[in-house]
């Protein structure tokens, strides 16, 4: 398991890579079956902006994903509700068999906050 984060606390089975996810390098030779990204950007407070800078964030990962997960792997990506997750869920059907949108039960009443799961990675 490999976990790339500005904080650093987790189990010793996971290996930390300390950074900014756009800046970390990672081996092009690793390929994982999972990739679930829980990132968001640091918000402004402009729901706006902050929605549009979390969908740039989910377009880096799913780039991320097509170089680093295996075939048939998996992606988990946190977004919300905005003026670009149309973008979002295209970019995700294109690399994934199936893409589900989810919502857990934990997620705060009247928040845009959810998952987007893509499965089965076609190439």
């Amino acid at each position: 398991m490999l976990k790339v984060d500005k904080q650093s606390e987790y189990s010793s089975n996971v290996k930390i890579i300390q950074g900014d996810f756009n800046l970390v390098l990672i081996d092009p030779k690793d390929e994982f079956d999972l990739i679930l990204s829980d990132m968001a950007p640091e918000f402004s407070g402009d729901s706006k902006v902050d929605r549009g800078r979390t969908h740039k964030l989910n377009l880096e990962t799913i780039k991320l994903s097509k170089r680093l997960l295996k075939k048939k792997g998996s992606l988990v990506i946190k977004t919300f509700e905005g003026e670009d997750i149309k973008l979002v869920r295209e970019q995700m059907k294109k690399l994934f068999f199936e893409v589900r949108d989810y919502k857990p039960q934990s997620s705060k009443k009247g928040s845009s906050e959810f998952y987007i799961v893509g499965l089965k990675k076609k190439y």
